[in-house]
């Protein structure tokens, strides 16, 4: 590439475009992605102004190919809200609205333009609707309208969906009154990303609710001048334009931190599979593989590969009296998302003796399989007194050191520093590495990338069961959600390594020889800095081990199970 600073943004703004519009265009993307990303200082004017782009690209992406490919009918969809939430037709008409849009807004509304009386706030509502049919603006439109009830101004937000995420055809939109995407929750988060004072917290949240300037000026007692002046100023903070961006960044947040993602359809708990309410509300999936007359062991996926498991795997636990009860993670396949994507590890810390209790376990082995292991681990905190110990296949170590990087593939190292760019420009890479799998190109690609430099998991990929596990581990993304693969990924490329140093439990990690994304050396390198840990090889073994060598997995496992039950 060239040495101009600005004709390297340049080729790097384009391949994000073109990716964005064409995810067959990924390969050319990481090209220019890596090479440019590796030399770029985040904290740089640079790197805000590619991070601008990035935001356009992901409405882009969103838009033409979204994250989720799940279908939901109109009523599922609002039914999964937690406020007020109607689904709209591309002509307005509401198919359907959940019991919250109909007390807040009354049974009369039939259709959007009966939400107001006010001719200029009628064309609001139509032109926020008619401006989301243009590729490449922004995916969520707002409008302000006048509550018939209480006289006040009340903001409208509307979003259009995916084709996956409504199941028609035909466009359809979400209809939220701002008062459903404001929360405690993405206030913190606004006021610790942007230093927000509380005064200037106060005032956004009424911004976002859809009061006037005037309203909030006779309330406070003071100046409508003055408060507009100082709601600039806090858009400046924000780098965003004004009322309509923070609600749509409020909306953003709530998608990820507040919404209960819609999910399949949910099976009534059972011998094989089941749904854990927690005291929250949020429900967490999981499935049984084996004899459950044998004893139970929790099993948590890592991001990209899930809890599928071979017959001779199963088979294998079985002999040694185990089997597995595996956890659909927050945010991953019938389980629904974590609140915050910056606390995944904490809130699930804090929900796993729930989780316990859900499958009636007094305590548990915990195994798991690459990023995994850093929730396993937190499971261990949060559940000291239950979690016996934790077996970490292929388990990752926390990446500590850029120099470190040097011995992981290619992909890894892109991901690592693109999570250090941004949270906005990793959820932009993943996307566009879910849209290019879904075609068999991209999909080849992806799994030679990741696979081809292991002996052992290359051949492995040749048996069609095993290949079908591994297309199943990523429908746990595709099918049910984006956000944990998001979360899981800021959280496994930083240092967590206080999450191994408060572990009252024994760690131990089974690593391939020939695992090229979780390096033997480097599990051996940090088992050293602590007596709860140790590493167990297996020779001529990669990624997917417990695939490819499942006798000498679980005869680890049980020796694990029968020293610290």
């Amino acid at each position: 590439m060239s040495s101009d600073p600005s004709a390297n943004l340049l080729s790097a703004v384009e391949a994000i475009y073109q990716t964005a519009l064409s995810p067959d265009d990924y390969e050319s993307f990481i090209q220019h992605w890596d090479k440019y990303v590796a030399s770029l200082d985040p904290g740089s004017l640079e790197a805000d102004q590619l991070l601008t782009h990035i935001d356009r690209a992901t409405v882009i992406l969103d838009q033409l190919h979204p994250t989720s490919r799940a279908s939901f009918s109109p009523a599922t969809l609002v039914e999964a809200e937690t406020g007020p939430a109607a689904i709209a037709d591309d002509h307005g008409d509401f198919l359907a609205c959940n019991d919250s849009w109909k007390r807040a807004m009354g049974e009369q509304a039939r259709r959007l333009s009966d939400l107001s009386d006010e001719p200029e706030e009628k064309q609001a509502l139509t032109s926020a609707m008619h401006m989301l049919h243009e590729v490449g603006r922004a995916q969520s439109g707002f409008a302000r309208i006048t509550d018939r009830r209480s006289g006040t101004s009340m903001g409208v937000v509307i979003r259009r969906l995916g084709r996956g995420e409504s199941g028609l055809h035909r466009p359809r939109y979400l209809v939220r009154t701002s008062h459903a995407v404001w929360s405690d929750a993405v206030g913190e988060v606004l006021a610790s990303e942007f230093n927000l004072t509380g005064a200037e917290l106060a005032l956004l949240e009424r911004i976002v609710l859809g009061e006037s300037f005037s309203k909030i000026a006779e309330a406070a007692g003071r100046s409508t001048d003055t408060l507009k002046t100082q709601s600039k100023a806090i858009y400046r903070k924000m780098g965003i334009a004004g009322r309509e961006d923070v609600v749509r960044l409020a909306l953003q947040l709530h998608h990820l931190m507040q919404g209960v993602a819609p999910r399949g359809a949910r099976r009534a708990d059972g011998l094989d599979r089941g749904i854990i309410t927690l005291k929250s509300g949020r429900q967490v999936g999981w499935t049984r593989r084996g004899n459950p007359s044998t004893q139970p062991l929790i099993f948590l996926h890592g991001m990209s590969l899930g809890h599928g498991m071979t017959e001779q795997f199963i088979q294998a636990l079985g002999r040694h009296g185990l089997h597995m009860i595996c956890i659909d993670r927050p945010g991953y396949g019938r389980s629904d998302p974590p609140r915050n994507w910056r606390h995944t590890v904490e809130e699930w810390a804090q929900t796993f003796p729930q989780i316990l209790d859900g499958l009636g376990l007094d305590q548990a082995m915990v195994v798991t399989h690459t990023s995994g292991v850093l929730y396993g681990c937190a499971a261990g905190m949060g559940a000291a007194e239950r979690v016996t110990s934790i077996c970490a296949l292929a388990g990752g170590v926390p990446i500590h050191d850029p120099d470190m990087l040097s011995d992981y593939p290619s992909m890894v190292r892109l991901l690592s520093r693109t999570a250090r760019l941004s949270p906005r420009a990793l959820r932009f890479m993943l996307g566009t590495s879910a849209a290019y799998y879904r075609s068999e190109p991209g999909r080849n690609r992806l799994l030679e990338r990741t696979y081809n430099t292991s002996t052992a998991d290359s051949a492995a990929l040749k048996t069609p069961e095993i290949m079908e596990l591994v297309h199943e581990g990523f429908g746990l993304i595709d099918g049910g959600g984006f956000d944990g693969f998001v979360g899981d990924g800021l959280k496994i490329f930083s240092d967590w390594s206080d999450q191994v140093e408060d572990l009252d439990r024994p760690l131990h990690y089974v690593i391939g020889d020939q695992d090229p994304i979780c390096p033997l050396k480097w599990a051996r390198a940090f088992a050293q800095r602590y007596t709860h840990v140790d590493v167990t090889p297996i020779e001529q073994a990669g990624q997917l081990l417990h695939h490819t060598h499942p006798e000498a997995v679980a005869d680890l496992i049980a020796g694990i199970y029968r020293d610290t039950a």
